[in-house]
């Protein structure tokens, strides 16, 4: 299990062999990473980050590399593409920014959409994680969110 401290001790590895690049890469906190760090869950089983297409390429080898010596699982979805997981497509534009690195902007998902993705992931393992965030999000958000995914994927008209 990973818990805050050492997914902040991981994620400074990665800034720290992002050294040179040209560009910061933008990283974007999912699942129980999110929830982790977000202080909304004690430790997570892996790390996942939805990245570019192009930031993929860059942290592929490096973060194969830590997972090798440091013996962790860390998941690149490009674009939020995972076997298990659906995420909204417009889940980067209700994200929030969190800590100062060097070479990454790390964004942690909202409560929300680390909600939908859960629920649509049909995992027995994240129900506790779904019952724990539902608690916390008022009926009202959790309805506007889902409406507005459906007016954007169908483009239908509002549901009011």
């Amino acid at each position: 299990m990973i818990d805050k401290r050492k997914l902040v001790y991981y994620i400074n590895l990665i800034d720290s062999k992002l050294e040179g690049y040209t560009k910061k890469i933008n990283m974007y906190c999912a699942g129980g990473t999110a929830l982790t760090l977000g202080e909304k869950k004690i430790s997570s089983y892996d790390m996942d980050f939805v990245v570019s297409h192009e930031d993929f390429r860059t942290l592929s080898s490096i973060t194969a590399e830590i997972e090798y010596k440091e013996k962790v699982r860390i998941d690149l979805m490009p674009e939020g593409e995972h076997v298990d997981y659906f995420l909204p497509p417009d889940c980067k534009d209700y994200a929030k920014k969190v800590g100062l690195f060097k070479n990454l902007n790390l964004y942690i998902l909202s409560d929300l959409d680390i909600l939908i993705m859960k629920a649509l992931a049909g995992r027995e393992k994240d129900y506790e994680d779904i019952r724990g965030i539902v608690r916390k999000i008022k009926k009202e958000r959790l309805f506007n969110r889902f409406e507005d995914l459906m007016f954007k994927k169908y483009n239908k008209e509002k549901l009011r």
